[in-house]
């Protein structure tokens, strides 16, 4: 029922522009619905009072008045104020005119209430002033009415006169009032509404600046970003350029380190040299005045004889032994030669086995290959030796050193995708029961100056040496290991068809003049060697010239009559050097054939001899049977065109 009210009183206000005329579209639905129910409440009264005559006029009453809802409900706010006004003033001017009734009291409560002013809408200027006039006017043709028929002098027509003139004047009044006021609110609400769209440009303006400072920060941000990260990348930049620069600078002081230490091999290694020069000469004097005293027999016993044997086998192995480590030391000519694997080892057996000691049980297994190879004997004796230290150093609390031969139809396909794997290869493996190596240290075990060994106790040279001279040879070389098992080497070298190089035997001869009608020039700066050398070659016959140096030579060659068929010379003598000399002395002799012998065992003292089938080298210590045989096979060879 609440809600029903609230809907008829609202009935019409959405139709309206303003708060003026909205409270005038209430105010005309509270009299409509206050007149309406006093017109239905008074209905059955009537008819109970038995004034049965007012139901017409109380029906027409409630048609004009809901009539008047209708307009209003249309939002015809004119008609239905015009309406209202019309059916309010019919209504008590029929009561009062055919009932003849006292309508003042009821005139003036209706004027309050309903007086046109109030439900005109705020558009309408001249209706309401002319309703208001035609009210007053119609108040007092009925004031004169009521007093001239009714006969009423209550009040007189003058006073109901004046009385409805100021309340038309008042009307008037509170209506201006009204609309005063609420132009004033409208001229508020436009003014606020004004300062609310400035407030909305500002706040619009204020956004912008803000999305526009939000943009700014935006792109500083990102410029910042990319600022910092140009920095952090100049920063790692520069920490990898001073990471390199301080390994640089450690690998630096590292080869350098190295280097020195290369040096101070080296230095050995020229000592090595001296030594073994001086060595090869002592050798030579004593093997040679052995077979001076042994080409005597008549002047010695059996026994006699027999220790001069030992003694010219113990110089043979003593010349072996310093050949030996002077392979080990890369002192020593490397000349191709095809040999049996297993004489490389056997070659190298015995000191394999002295270095290896009492803690380590050497086994050595050469009886699989049948093939021969042709290297440098000194260089494979030398790659044995390196990788035998290597396995003793890798067992200080004892173990097993294992080398074997085997020979193989083909390569295994892990070591070479090269077509050389079709081929027969020898494979030799050393092999140990050490402290083995872990991934990382068997990837560099073939690189320069790489060592696990401790500071002063390896070069880190052996196994890249090792490596070059088996790649040297054609060969491979693989290295497998476990952390704590062990370390297995294998190396892979290609067979030959060649037959093994033989050493010829040759007797001594007995004869006294085999070398007859032959002249030698010997050249010699040891006084030892060169006494030894000039009897061995007196004893076989030959005319022997001796001279201590290079310019003795000259000189004996320049006062000798005849012709000189040998020039024996040192090749490494103070003064004047033997290639030096043997220019000079071909020019005068150009037939005469060259052997330099020297105890010199460095390859690069030699590399300007030319050597061929009329010069040749013999190494020192050589026996009366190579010297022999050396000096016969340059005599009996002829002398070509060209020299």
């Amino acid at each position: 029922m609440i809600r029903l009210i609230r809907n008829f009183i609202d009935t019409g206000v959405d139709q309206t522009e303003g708060a003026f005329d909205a409270q005038r579209v209430r105010s005309l639905n509270v009299g409509l619905l206050m007149m309406n129910t006093v017109a239905l409440l008074s209905i059955p009264v009537m008819l109970l009072v038995g004034r049965g005559q007012t139901l017409p006029g109380t029906v027409a009453f409630l048609t004009l008045t809901n009539f008047v809802f209708w307009l209003q409900f249309r939002g015809m706010a004119d008609q239905a104020a015009l309406a209202i006004t019309a059916t309010g003033l019919l209504t008590i001017g029929a009561q009062s005119y055919f009932l003849g009734q006292d309508f003042g009291v009821h005139y003036w409560l209706l004027a309050l209430i309903l007086f046109p002013f109030l439900f005109f809408p705020r558009g309408s200027r001249y209706a309401p002033p002319l309703l208001g006039a035609l009210n007053t006017i119609a108040f007092i043709g009925f004031a004169a009415h009521e007093q001239a028929v009714l006969g009423n002098t209550d009040d007189s027509v003058l006073t109901q006169s004046l009385a409805a003139i100021v309340i038309l004047g008042l009307s008037i009044t509170m209506r201006r009032l009204l609309l005063r006021a609420e132009q004033g609110h409208e001229d508020y609400r436009l003014r606020v509404e004004h300062q609310a769209g400035q407030l909305r440009q500002h706040q619009a303006q204020l956004e912008a600046a803000l999305t526009d400072a939000e943009g700014i920060r935006r792109a500083l941000d990102l410029r910042v970003a990319e600022r910092t990260l140009e920095l952090q990348t100049a920063h790692d930049r520069l920490s990898l350029e001073l990471g390199e620069r301080t390994r640089i600078e450690e690998q630096r002081q590292v080869l350098e380190a190295e280097l020195q230490h290369a040096q101070r091999l080296e230095s050995v290694g020229q000592l090595a040299g001296g030594i073994a020069h001086d060595f090869n000469n002592l050798l030579t004097v004593i093997a040679g005045n052995v077979e001076l005293v042994l080409d005597l027999p008549e002047a010695m016993t059996e026994t006699q004889r027999s220790c001069l044997d030992e003694v010219r086998v113990a110089t043979d192995r003593a010349a072996s032994v310093a050949g030996q480590l002077l392979a080990y030391s890369r002192k020593q000519a490397v000349v191709l030669e095809t040999i049996e694997p297993h004489r490389a080892v056997e070659g190298v057996r015995r000191m394999i086995e002295r270095a290896a000691g009492e803690l380590i049980h050497v086994e050595i297994d050469t009886l699989d290959a049948t093939g021969n190879i042709r290297v440098g004997r000194g260089q494979i004796e030398q790659v044995l030796m390196n990788l035998a230290l290597n396995a003793c150093d890798a067992m200080p609390q004892g173990g097993t050193l294992r080398i074997e031969i085997t020979e193989l139809p083909t390569l295994p396909s892990s070591i070479t995708k090269s077509t050389a794997s079709t081929k027969p290869h020898v494979r030799l493996r050393v092999s140990d029961t050490g402290s083995g190596m872990d991934e990382i240290t068997r990837s560099h075990v073939f690189e320069p100056f790489f060592t696990t060994k401790d500071q002063g106790k390896g070069t880190g040279l052996g196994l890249s040496v090792a490596h070059g001279i088996v790649t040297a040879h054609h060969g491979f070389i693989d290295v497998e290991s476990t952390l704590g098992t062990g370390t297995l080497f294998s190396i892979y070298l290609p067979v030959t068809t060649a037959v093994p190089t033989k050493t010829p035997e040759v007797k001594a001869s007995t004869a006294k003049n085999n070398g007859a009608g032959k002249t030698i020039l010997i050249v010699e700066d040891e006084p030892a060697v060169r006494r030894v050398t000039s009897g061995l070659l007196e004893g076989k016959g030959y005319q022997v010239l001796v001279a201590q140096s290079g310019q003795e030579a000259l000189e004996i060659a320049e006062n000798h009559p005849g012709d000189i068929d040998l020039i024996l010379t040192d090749g490494v003598m103070p003064g004047l050097q033997g290639p030096e000399l043997t220019s000079a002395l071909l020019e005068r002799y150009p037939h005469a054939a060259v052997l330099f012998v020297s105890g010199y065992t460095d390859p690069a003292r030699f590399g300007d001899l030319n050597l061929n089938e009329r010069r040749n080298f013999l190494q020192k210590p050589f026996s009366i049977e190579s010297l022999e045989r050396e000096v016969s096979a340059l005599l009996n060879r002829p002398a070509s065109p060209a020299a």
